[in-house]
């Protein structure tokens, strides 16, 4: 019997990575739109709050290139 007791979602599950390549594939086309509708270019500095699969952070990370910064907050409190 799988423990429930925990969050719905966590990112910590063996599933996660299996979500957010799905969530990927259904939402970047348009989140990247909107992004480069900003005009990130190399040398920004980056901050993506609402990080959870790798996609959204390596793509701003070869838009800024070298010479700019991609920061993601992590959270692994529980409780």
């Amino acid at each position: 019997m799988a423990d429930d007791s925990g969050y719905l979602l966590d990112n910590q599950q063996t599933e996660a990575g299996t979500r957010f390549g799905a969530l990927a594939a259904l939402f970047d086309p348009s989140t990247f739109r909107h992004i480069d509708a900003l005009g990130i270019a190399g040398g920004w500095r980056c901050w993506e709050v609402g990080a959870g699969g790798p996609s959204v952070p390596s793509w701003l990370a070869a838009r800024v290139g070298t010479a700019g910064h991609v920061v993601l907050p992590t959270s692994t409190s529980r409780g």
